[in-house]
């Protein structure tokens, strides 16, 4: 449970992936930045040994570097080796078939010239040819990124060395209807959130002497806020630039390890707040 200016918002769990893909999407800005371009098109990936995988989405980063990624949106209630692992491991193999990318590339590029809106973001972006730019992203290589409502440990082992990010999209829900979402932006440019407050998660008011006003306050790339639950507390350690500077505040050692594991394994809550009607 958290609360967002006085309303109290309780976590919800999409009862259809399609709904969390749904979130998703309308998210896609918040989740890879403002120079993203998110397709929903499920457009099938066929490995060399004719296996087909159909991930559920993919996203162009339109940057002076061309890069892009590979979407798989899951529920944690999904059984992770016998489904999840499976359908990462068809992406991997599948993804490095040229026809596979020859024929992703004229559907992403089809798929944009269709959608008015969608082309008017590249444009503003990016004055150069579609068709080649598109192909120069998926030439290269993508990064395999999994989106779940909760990310357990089991789905963390599963895919460490097979997805390259790993994002928790939470979902909060109040009374009237409205949401809210919980996540860690994989966004390079500054964003604004809000710092949470101490709620007591039995009585389930926020803490008189803990409240502050909340402020806006612009953060570096991929900011965070960083909480602990304290008995029946959640405690605001504070808020950071990135994971790894909230690993260095908190002396817990990375190595090659990504800092927002560490933190979780530390028992640690990472959290930025998007909200939506």
């Amino acid at each position: 449970m958290i609360f967002i200016e006085n309303v109290k918002y309780c976590e919800y769990i999409p009862p259809l992936e399609d709904e969390l893909e749904q979130m998703v999407s309308e998210h896609s800005k918040e989740i890879f930045g403002n120079k993203s371009l998110y397709f929903n098109t499920k457009k099938q990936i066929k490995t060399g040994a004719g296996i087909i995988s159909i991930p559920d989405g993919y996203v162009l980063m339109v940057e002076p570097k061309p890069r892009w990624h590979v979407v798989e949106i899951e529920l944690s209630g999904h059984n992770v080796y016998q489904h999840v692992v499976p359908q990462i491991s068809r992406f991997v193999h599948g993804i490095k078939n040229p026809e596979v990318r020859h024929k992703l590339t004229e559907e992403l590029y089809n798929h944009l010239i269709e959608d008015q809106i969608m082309l008017g973001d590249f444009k503003e972006m990016n004055n150069g040819e579609l068709f080649k730019y598109i192909s120069d992203c998926v030439k290269t290589q993508p990064s395999i990124t999994v989106i779940a409502e909760q990310v357990t440990p089991e789905l963390l082992e599963a895919l460490e060395t097979l997805a390259d990010n790993i994002v928790e999209f939470k979902t909060f829900k109040s009374l009237n209807g409205n949401h809210a979402h919980s996540f860690d932006p994989l966004a390079s440019e500054i964003i604004t959130i809000k710092p949470l407050v101490t709620l007591n998660l039995n009585q389930n008011y926020l803490n008189p002497e803990n409240y502050k006003a909340p402020v806006a306050t612009k953060l570096a790339k991929r900011a965070i806020t960083v909480s602990r639950r304290n008995g029946d507390q959640l405690e605001t350690v504070g808020n950071f630039s990135s994971a790894a500077k909230a690993c260095e505040h908190l002396k817990l050692p990375v190595g090659g390890d990504s800092a927002c594991r560490v933190l979780r394994r530390n028992g640690y809550i990472i959290r930025s707040l998007s909200n939506s009607n």
